[in-house]
């Protein structure tokens, strides 16, 4: 491996684990934790414009066990049922099949919807709460913190749908490498000790971290049913030493799963499963589509997206057009064919062709832009601005769309559905996590200004996660919401240095809230940034955790002998909207007291005999509790 190689694998590594932080906590006792927030700053008021009913008190349960309890219980019942609609398409305008979906109540890690959207990029999702609204947060595409994720009050007994800007393909990045004949295989990296012995221990740090970030502060959990008959969300919350996996370390990311090992002498072997789609199977009714695709200047439009499908926009294939405008199809069936060309920048247009065996249909194919807005991305004086992400967001009719600004700061937006919409500017600069500037427009020929100050579109939120006293060490995740446009993003941890910070914020207001394992979330409040000034929050105390001891019986939750279901036990958090599952308890922890946020909660358990309970019980900050569940004959 030469030189560039070893810096380029280092690079790709360094950046993987770059995606989670280990928070090293102050030696410096914490100062005491923020006051109940004030009205403006409710917990349960909702991070967007939409008002949000204030939160509700809930009388705490009895602390005691109960044996056998029948799962309708009063105190576990969710009475209200949700129901969102949310359906994903990509820039042209086609669905995106295969999405995958993220929700979560808010204060909550979000959850990945089990289910990904259908072959016409939609998916239903149904949930239940304790409350007839919820304020939720919602992501998707392949960056799941930043750019798509929003919040919403959700409402009910009344459906609501979301449409989303999505990417073809869906799902997240995955690491994807194959050997010389182009199939999947294995990747066996060995670094010269003699030549590149830091390399290599570098390399094997990086590895290492990565694994173990990942592993304490997991991938999004699965919203999905557990011995609770209502409660579906599930947050990273347990905090559980995990030990690595024999034979190496294993490195889970989307698209499949890898493995690596660490050897003797520095040598990484990674191993990567099979691809999981084979070769396309041969079709015995061959024919074939060519023809040519032009723009309203007469042109032949270049790198022009091209579909077929049987039914209209229903794509069944994708491709480009070459540099002369020109595209083909092989292996179509025979019958009549719809073809999409364009969707973006050069317009629209459908054609329908007969498609014959062992024969070529040509067709040649005029976009037009139809129903569009057109406008430019300037400084404030007036200077173009190229690179700029423009989004349609629609107001009356959902619709999403989304642009890029060219070399003299133009950009369309065509063959949009018509009504009103909103249109949100993203500075061109990686900084950028939330919309610089939005203007509701309505689609019309006349060009639409948006304009980017760097000077009064700079502000900058900074906040310091201090950690409870006795916790050295945590992985935190801070968010912010962006009321004017319920966009929200991820805060970014500030080089050398305990802080997380956010930047490039117009004029508004903003909520913030911090998680983190063991130690819950906390809202960070509402404030208000004047587009200029740095916002410092200053150093914000996470909260103290408590412990709870479950006591079973050692008998009854032994791990279950061969062809006997293992026993299940699940602790949940019971909020005010919803009860949220707790991930992830293993039957090993019953020996060890488990780390919790003060609070409310709920252990769940199903043993290996059958017998099914629950018991509600408390955790105070600093305290621990012992909680009965089953004990054995005699106790």
């Amino acid at each position: 491996m030469n030189s560039k190689a070893k810096i380029a694998v280092l690079g790709s590594v360094v950046a993987l684990g770059g995606l989670f932080w280990f928070f090293q906590g102050e030696a410096a006792a914490p100062p005491v934790a923020p006051s109940a927030p004030s009205e403006t700053g409710s917990a349960a008021a909702s991070p967007t414009s939409v008002d949000a009913p204030a939160e509700r008190n809930v009388t705490a349960p009895k602390r005691e066990a109960i044996a056998k309890a029948a799962h309708d219980d009063g105190m576990l019942q969710h009475g209200f049922v949700y129901n969102l609609d949310v359906e994903v398409i990509d820039r042209t305008g086609l669905p995106v099949a295969n999405a995958k979906v993220l929700l979560s109540p808010y204060g909550c890690r979000l959850c990945e919807v089990p289910q990904r959207t259908d072959e016409n990029g939609k998916l239903h999702i149904e949930w239940r709460g304790r409350a007839d609204t919820m304020p939720m947060v919602l992501a998707t595409t392949s960056d799941e913190q930043d750019g798509s994720m929003r919040q919403f009050v959700a409402t009910a007994g009344s459906a609501m749908r979301v449409l989303l800007g999505g990417r073809r393909g869906g799902g997240g990045p995955g690491l994807v490498f194959r050997t010389s004949n182009g199939s999947s295989g294995s990747l066996s990296i060995t670094l010269d000790a003699a030549s590149s012995k830091e390399l290599g221990q570098q390399l094997t740090t990086q590895l290492t971290q990565f694994v173990l970030q990942q592993a304490a502060f997991a991938d999004n959990p699965e919203m999905r049913a557990g011995l609770h008959p209502f409660a579906g969300f599930g947050d990273v919350q347990l905090r559980v030493p995990v030990a690595a996996p024999e034979g190496g370390s294993q490195l889970q990311l989307d698209g499949g799963s890898f493995s690596f090992s660490i050897g003797d002498g520095g040598a990484i072997s990674i191993g990567g499963a099979p691809a999981q789609n084979g070769r396309p199977a041969a079709n015995s009714a061959q024919a074939r589509i060519a023809g040519v695709i032009y723009g309203e200047d007469g042109k032949p439009t270049a790198r022009c997206p091209i579909s077929w499908g049987t039914e209209v926009d229903r794509p069944k294939k994708r491709a480009e057009t070459n540099a002369q405008g020109q595209f083909a199809f092989e292996n179509v069936p025979e019958g009549k064919i719809e073809l999409r060309a364009g969707g973006a920048l050069a317009g629209l247009q459908h054609a329908s062709v007969t498609a014959v065996q062992g024969q070529t249909a040509q067709v040649t194919i005029n976009l037009k832009r139809e129903i569009f807005v057109r406008g430019k991305v300037t400084t404030i004086d007036g200077s173009a601005l190229a690179g700029c992400r423009i989004e349609w967001v629609g107001t009356q009719n959902p619709w999403t769309d989304s642009a890029t600004s060219q070399q003299d700061g133009s950009f369309w937006l065509t063959n949009l559905p018509g009504g009103p919409g909103r249109l949100l500017l993203w500075s061109s600069e990686d900084v950028a996590k939330l919309p610089v500037a939005w203007v509701d427009v309505l689609p019309a020929p006349d060009e639409v200004v948006l304009k980017f100050d760097p000077e009064s579109q700079n502000g900058r939120i900074v906040l310091e996660p201090v950690l409870p006293e006795g916790v050295d060490k945590g992985s935190i995740e801070a968010r912010i919401f962006q009321e004017d446009t319920g966009r929200g993003a991820t805060l970014t941890k500030v080089e050398k240095s305990n802080q997380f910070a956010i930047q490039q914020l117009p004029q508004g207001w903003y909520r913030l809230e911090l998680g983190g394992i063991g130690l819950g979330w906390i809202d960070a409040g509402r404030h208000y940034v004047d587009g200029k000034a740095t916002v410092d929050l200053g150093r914000l105390a996470l909260l103290t955790p408590g412990k709870a001891v479950l006591q079973f019986a050692p008998e009854l939750v032994r791990p279950a002998a061969e062809g006997q279901p293992a026993a299940i036990v699940e602790i949940y958090r019971r909020r005010p909207d919803a009860d949220v599952r707790l991930e992830q308890l293993d039957l090993r922890m019953l020996a060890q007291p488990i780390v919790l946020a003060p609070g409310d909660y709920v252990v769940m358990w199903k043993l290996t005999s059958g017998e099914q309970g629950f018991a509600p019980f408390s955790v105070t900050a600093g305290a621990e509790v012992q909680v009965p569940c089953v004990l054995g004959k005699g106790k």
